[in-house]
């Protein structure tokens, strides 16, 4: 599922005006909901300076409690008044649609 991260990506900047430049922390953030160390996630990206998406599959539950923790993680190291979106990534490969499957918006770190 690692190899969608490409895709995800393409579709991401084809879908941009203007392209977001994560910061180094962020990027460190990006790169640890890459990596085998959660594995829920199949790949991550910071969208704009406060959102940040985290593509998983999509197994029929309610993502929230899920968007809750990525949120709880993102406060933990720094970063607040951020709004997470978990999204279904086969939707974006597929589809070229942002289904979302849970979020919290504005929340981390209050």
């Amino acid at each position: 599922m690692r190899a969608i991260t490409t895709f995800f990506l393409a579709i991401l900047l084809a879908n941009s005006a203007s392209a977001f430049e994560a910061t180094a922390a962020q990027k460190g953030i990006t790169a640890y909901f890459r990596s085998s160390a959660e594995p829920i996630a199949t790949d991550a990206v910071w969208t704009a300076k406060t959102i940040f998406r985290v593509g998983v599959i999509d197994n029929g539950r309610d993502r929230s409690a899920y968007a809750t923790y990525v949120c709880k993680y993102l406060a933990s190291k720094g970063f607040k008044n951020v709004t997470v979106d978990i999204i279904d990534i086969m939707v974006l490969k597929y589809q070229d649609e942002w289904k979302s499957l849970g979020r919290v918006y504005s929340g981390c770190g209050d």
